[in-house]
C-alpha cells in the first residue's frame, strides 16, 4: 500500500551502496523511516527533493515494516538556512534532540507545525540578516515548547516550594527535578538547581506562551540568555539524555 505524507526530512544516512535511510517527521504519522532506494546514484533525480530539512509530499510503499519511497515534492527548502553554517549547526543540534524525544508514528499535528515554523522562522532570520542573539533565541524557545508538547512544561508562574506566586523582588532557583521554580532559600538546600533571574523568568514565560515568529522581535541581554540555555541543557539531560 502506498502512503502520501506531508513531511519534513530530520535525518538521512547512508545504507548499501546506493540506498539511503530517511528519517521523516510527518503530519500525518508522526516520525517515519522509510528507504530511498537508489538515490546515490549519478542519474537518480529523487536525491534532490530528500535533502534535510526539506519539507514536501513523500510518497512511502509499505506492506510490513519500513517502507520504500516511490516519488517525492519539496515545496520547502530553506537555501538561505543551509548557506549560513551558524544557524544550521543550531538547527542540525536542535532536531537531534527532538528526534531522541520523539516516538515512531506518535501523529501529533501541532507538533509537526512547531517544526515547521522554527524552520521557517531561523530561514527568515537569515534572509532578514538578524543577529545571531535571535537564531538563540529561536533555538530555545522551539526546544522548550517541544518539551512542554510531550508534558515537560516548566512552571514559572508560581513557586513550588510555597505555592506562592512569582514576586520581582525574590530570587529564585529554577530546578528541574521540581519541575519549576522555587525561591533561593530553599534551592541551596538542593542539589542542581540553577540560579535564575527576573529577565530569565521572563524570557521562560515568553518562550512557553508566543508563538516563534513572534519572538524575533524580543530584545534580551547575555545574562539571561546563558541562563535559560544552562536551564534547557539541564531539562534535556534530564529528559533526554
Amino acid at each position: 500500500m502506498e502512503y502520501s505524507y506531508t513531511a519534513i526530512i530530520l535525518k538521512k544516512r547512508e545504507i548499501g551502496e546506493t540506498d539511503r535511510l530517511y528519517v521523516l517527521y510527518t503530519r500525518e504519522a508522526g516520525k517515519v523511516s522509510a528507504v530511498g532506494r537508489g538515490v546515490r546514484k549519478p542519474s537518480a533525480k529523487l536525491a534532490g527533493q530528500l535533502e534535510t530539512f526539506n519539507r514536501g509530499a513523500v510518497m512511502v510503499a509499505r506492506s510490513k515494516g519500513m517502507g520504500n519511497i516511490t516519488g517525492a515534492v519539496s515545496e520547502w527548502s530553506g537555501l538561505a538556512l543551509k548557506g549560513d553554517a551558524d544557524g544550521l549547526a543550531m538547527v542540525f543540534d536542535a532536531m537531534k534532540v527532538f528526534d531522541r524525544m520523539v516516538g515512531g508514528e506518535e501523529r501529533d499535528a501541532k507538533l509537526f507545525d512547531l517544526v515547521r515554523d522554527y524552520l521557517e522562522a531561523m530561514e527568515l532570520s537569515i534572509i532578514e540578516k538578524k543577529e545571531r542573539t535571535v537564531r538563540r533565541i529561536l533555538t530555545q524557545a522551539f526546544l522548550f515548547q517541544v518539551f512542554a508538547r510531550l508534558g515537560y512544561r516548566l512552571e514559572t508562574a508560581v513557586s513550588l516550594a510555597t505555592g506562592e506566586p512569582l514576586r520581582a523582588s525574590e530570587r529564585y532557583g529554577l530546578s528541574i527535578a521540581e519541575g519549576g521554580l522555587i525561591e533561593w532559600e530553599y534551592a541551596i538546600l538542593k542539589q542542581g538547581v540553577i540560579p535564575i533571574g527576573n529577565d530569565a523568568i521572563k524570557l521562560l514565560r515568553l518562550f512557553f506562551s508566543q508563538r516563534l515568529a513572534s519572538l524575533v522581535k524580543v530584545r534580551v541581554n547575555d545574562a539571561a540568555l546563558a541562563e535559560t540555555q544552562s536551564g534547557l541543557d539541564a531539562l534535556t539531560r534530564w529528559v533526554a539524555p
